[in-house]
């Protein structure tokens, strides 16, 4: 029996505001990535960006990519910015942050520990591997604390990271996968980039994944991610999944 999973794109796919990228990617997906990369603008979206309209789109589950741009030299205040951002989307019931960690345990768990003062739990964060941070210096952070993993296949072999998969645990503490074709200067390619050793192991993420985790096809233009899409229902058969 194919493995059912959530398949979700990020809010900034069409030229628009959020709204106008849900309404478009809702035939498509039924997640969002809240794409709240710059602090400072996010935090002053008023109901004109963020309507309250978007939480009739009963069938798609939000969650937040957290901003790029934190202090992380005061790690407190950047857990106050991303709780603020969590209280302004609380109508639509986030279920998740992402977040670009600090290679500095302390740091990380001073973050985590002003989130959970302020009302949030560690499992609602989900650290990801970015470039120079692999996540296996904040291992026993990610233990310790119980937060969770967004594993992000592009920067894994971009960066040569495939360490990271022998971590204890790490399989069962993924709860989200940013898939793309590849990265290069930072910016995200289409699934016709992808190698066929890209193929492999994204199938072996698939197979490993616990049931009801979420799948964002990570690209931030409309015809990129629309001839992903396509690729990646063709291919729905070969890789023994279903998407939701």
């Amino acid at each position: 029996m194919d493995k059912v999973l959530r398949l979700s794109a990020p809010s900034y796919v069409i030229p628009g505001n959020i709204y106008d990228n849900c309404m478009f990617l809702k035939q498509y997906v039924s997640g969002i990535s809240l794409a709240f990369f710059e602090a400072k603008v996010c935090l002053g979206y008023t109901e004109k960006d963020l309507p309250l309209t978007l939480k009739d789109m009963e069938d798609i589950r939000y969650h937040l990519h957290l901003p790029l741009d934190l202090d992380w030299t005061k790690p407190e205040l950047a857990a106050k910015i991303c709780w603020e951002l969590w209280q302004k989307t609380s109508f639509l019931k986030p279920w998740a942050g992402v977040l670009h960690p600090e290679q500095s345990r302390n740091k990380v768990k001073s973050f985590l520990q002003t989130w959970i003062d302020l009302g949030g739990k560690p499992e609602q964060i989900l650290l990801e591997n970015i470039k120079d941070i692999d996540l296996s210096q904040l291992w026993d952070v990610v233990v310790e604390t119980n937060v969770g993993i967004c594993l992000d296949t592009g920067h894994l072999f971009a960066y040569g990271q495939e360490n990271i998969l022998a971590l204890p645990g790490f399989w069962e503490k993924i709860d989200l996968v940013h898939f793309y074709g590849q990265e290069k200067g930072r910016t995200h390619y289409g699934l016709e980039y992808l190698s066929n050793q890209g193929w492999d192991f994204f199938k072996e993420v698939l197979n490993k994944l616990k049931d009801g985790a979420e799948i964002v096809l990570e690209l931030f233009a409309k015809d990129s991610f629309l001839s992903s899409y396509q690729i990646l229902k063709s291919k729905k058969r070969e890789l023994g999944v279903n998407f939701v």
